[in-house]
């Protein structure tokens, strides 16, 4: 209940005052502020939004209102877990099984892409990009499904959408998929624009888990531009289930070139190895793991709110003992050097002003 008075008064302060709760929406990796005039029907979600940054969400705003006069903490479960590629593809596989899952590949990616879109559109609400545009980009596997199916629920939910799909797929489904977005106006590129002064947002739909091997061209000059502060490197980023790039059980390349460092992540069905060390947002999408393949594989999911497809996670506990041995089993099996117990932070080039009049860079 004192949490709740907290929230509130919070709330109060802000639409009075108009300042920020929490850092630019670019964190961790800046603090930039800027101030601009805000209107008043706008500055409400600002403040939601703001709320959200620092862990308090509106659902558990609404949920402290018919809570009891107790202060005793809810009993927590045992942690969530975050999967190796090998488990990531078996469950994968036994979704899709028509025996133990029944979920096709289209209804996969639907789903998943349902999931991210409302991930964004719980951080990002349209009416705080001003007309700015979504930049969607797609890989050529399903994560680049994922990402077509999250570009056409956007523009559904009104936002200025643009696809880039450099090495299309024209094999069912995908052709449908794009198709779907042209019959929505959605222009679908095979390269990337040459200016990011319209774009607000990059939805990162690239490589997912089975990404294996070096990064070709066009991707590596796309990430390249992903990363680039005269580019797209000043505009927020969200991930699908990886950051494309990354190494799904170890996390971000040591090559800093392609390095992007997502400020939202959406993980399907459960979240990877990598994510234990990922600092920004973090969703899980994804809202159809059967209960008894949780069970099996000892998930431990949390519970959606309501309606929702997705949920926010919290930032991880650190690593056990059990965990840093399994970790170095890992690496050892793949040839990989064993992690440095203090590791060197990884500091962003991106520019604490951000150029080009992004509405989201006021946060």
């Amino acid at each position: 209940m004192a949490l709740r008075v907290v929230v509130l008064s919070a709330l109060v302060a802000c639409s009075v005052h108009g300042f920020s709760l929490a850092p630019s929406l670019r964190m961790p990796h800046s603090s930039a502020h800027r101030s601009s005039a805000v209107s008043p029907q706008v500055r409400p979600l600002r403040i939601e939004n703001r709320l959200r940054t620092v862990g308090v969400s509106l659902n558990m705003v609404a949920a402290m209102d018919t809570d009891t006069e107790t202060d005793e903490e809810t009993p927590k479960g045992p942690p969530i877990k975050y999967l190796t590629v090998a488990e990531a593809k078996q469950i994968d596989e036994e979704l899709m099984d028509e025996d133990t899952g029944g979920f096709s590949q289209v209804t996969m990616m639907e789903l998943n892409g349902q999931s991210v879109a409302e991930s964004i559109y719980d951080m990002y609400r349209p009416e705080l990009l001003d007309g700015y545009t979504v930049l969607v980009i797609c890989g050529p596997g399903q994560n680049g499904g994922d990402a077509l199916v999250t570009a056409r629920h956007l523009r559904l939910m009104g936002y200025a959408v643009e696809v880039v799909y450099p090495n299309r797929n024209n094999q069912q489904p995908f052709r449908d998929l794009v198709n779907q977005l042209k019959a929505l106006d959605v222009r679908v590129n095979m390269g990337m624009p040459g200016t990011a002064s319209r774009c607000a947002l990059v939805v990162d739909g690239i490589f997912g888990t089975g990404f294996e091997g070096d990064i070709n061209a066009p991707y590596d000059f796309i990430l390249k531009q992903m990363r680039d502060p005269s580019m797209f490197g000043a505009v927020p980023i969200v991930s699908i289930d990886v950051p494309s790039g990354w190494d799904v059980e170890f996390g971000p390349p040591e090559d800093t070139a392609m390095r992007i460092e997502p400020d939202l992540l959406v993980s399907l069905t459960a979240p990877k190895k990598f994510a234990r060390t990922y600092n920004g947002m973090h969703y899980l999408g994804g809202r159809f793991v059967p209960s008894r393949m949780s069970f099996k594989y000892k998930l431990n999911l949390p519970a959606f709110p309501g309606k929702e497809q997705w949920v926010s996670l919290p930032q991880p506990p650190p690593l056990t003992a059990e965990e840093k041995a399994e970790e170095a089993a890992l690496r050892e099996a793949r040839g990989q050097a064993p992690a440095e117990e203090e590791g060197e932070e990884i500091v962003s080039d991106i520019p604490q002003e951000l150029e080009g009049g992004n509405p989201l860079a006021s946060f």
